[in-house]
């Protein structure tokens, strides 16, 4: 089987038109003990949706293609894994390199257990590093989807080591057919366990540099930090993409199409839904975990929704 990376870039391009919300009153673990998982899960779903389908993770599942696997072809295993979750998402092989190029996807760091699943980071004595990703299933769609939905996930870090996490919308790679925006792709949260979660457009063209055409930066009010549990939301709208926390909208991208550059309008799709883990900080080494760094992602709840 062709090994192949989960695209993403490093380094700040120029940025594109957004809106950015400020001014909105959200408190954060820190200020606000309340705000804690119980009351993120009891919330009422977010004003963008409706029709809410939640992936909950009450059925642990050991270490392994708890969620199903890859054929030779690459395609999903048919929505049949081999664990309780199989009908919702499939796991990145073994074979695979995280986005770094730094170490693998590792099934056996992928389990559920505590009502959460769970995604360990760690780093062997001899310094091969171990993480995880999955593509994830809409209910309906199943790995391609279009405007018109939007997703939202309950997680928090476990750890401040420099491995790294991303939640993201990213076109099939098949499905290129001269849209501009089948080399892009867009991402929230993402960034390293020990920095802070950020938002970002990503426009990718291959044999090009690679740019984001957005950053919504956590230097920006609220402050949130990865061990804190949040609920982090993607929303796709025909005319914009909306990046969303606690129920609440932190931005808006909608394109600039006076910039002349490519991908420089709202992306039509298909996409599919990945979380990932792995080496964050590209082409940095010295920033790269190393032996006893470790950490786990946990993740309480995936809910899909239809935009209103």
């Amino acid at each position: 089987m062709e090994r192949r990376t989960m695209l993403k870039v490093a380094g700040i391009g120029a940025l594109a038109t957004a809106t950015t919300l400020s001014g909105t009153s959200m408190a954060s673990a820190a200020d606000d003990p309340a705000l804690d998982l119980t009351r993120l899960l009891e919330m009422p779903p977010s004003a963008w949706g409706s029709d809410p389908i939640d992936y909950l993770f009450d059925v642990d599942a050991a270490p392994g293609y708890v969620a199903g696997s890859w054929d030779e072809a690459d395609t999903p295993v048919g929505g049949e894994g081999d664990g309780p979750y199989g009908d919702k998402m499939v796991v990145f092989p073994g074979d695979w390199l995280d986005t770094a190029e730094a170490g693998y996807y590792d099934p056996y760091c992928l389990s559920a257990s505590g009502g959460s699943l769970r995604i360990r980071n760690y780093v062997e004595d001899n310094g091969t590093r171990h993480s995880a990703g999955m593509r994830v299933a809409h209910p309906s769609l199943g790995y391609d989807v279009y405007p018109g939905v939007g997703v939202e996930t309950t997680m928090r870090v476990n750890g401040t080591s420099p491995f790294g996490h991303v939640q993201m919308f990213m076109p099939q790679d098949d499905q290129t057919g001269g849209d501009r925006w089948h080399f892009g792709e867009w991402n929230y949260p993402e960034g390293g366990h020990d920095d802070r979660p950020y938002g970002f457009v990503h426009r990718m063209v291959e044999g090009e540099a690679a740019a984001n055409a957005f950053e919504w930066s956590n230097d920006q009010e609220p402050i949130v930090r990865w061990p804190e549990w949040h609920t982090y939301g993607l929303v796709w709208y025909t005319d914009r993409v909306e990046f969303w926390l606690d129920g609440a909208r932190l931005a808006s991208y909608a394109g600039d199409p006076d910039s002349g550059a490519i991908n420089d309008n709202v992306p039509v799709g298909p996409s599919f839904l990945a979380i990932q883990s792995g080496t964050h900080y590209i082409g940095e080494p010295e920033k790269w975990p190393k032996p006893g760094d470790n950490d786990e992602i946990e993740i309480a709840r995936i809910r899909w929704m239809n935009v209103t």
